[in-house]
């Protein structure tokens, strides 16, 4: 996978995201990522899942491989 189509890829998750926030500012049955991730992180497991979800974003945005370097 080429570059461009990772960041096309995140940019939408960053943009569903945004809209799930907005949406849920805007209607107020839907729980905002805040309130969700508060339900996820009430279990152990949900926050074994949330600690893991977080490394591998920090992997991702933070590490880089260089090839051939």
């Amino acid at each position: 996978m080429n570059r461009t189509i990772t960041l096309v890829g995140y940019g939408l998750i960053a943009a569903a995201l945004v809209g799930c926030q907005v949406a849920s500012l805007v209607w107020r049955r839907i729980p905002t990522i805040g309130q969700a991730a508060s339900v996820v992180a009430s279990r152990r497991p949900g926050r074994w899942l949330l600690l893991a979800g977080w490394l591998w974003v920090g992997w991702h945005f933070f590490v880089r491989s260089h090839v051939g370097a």
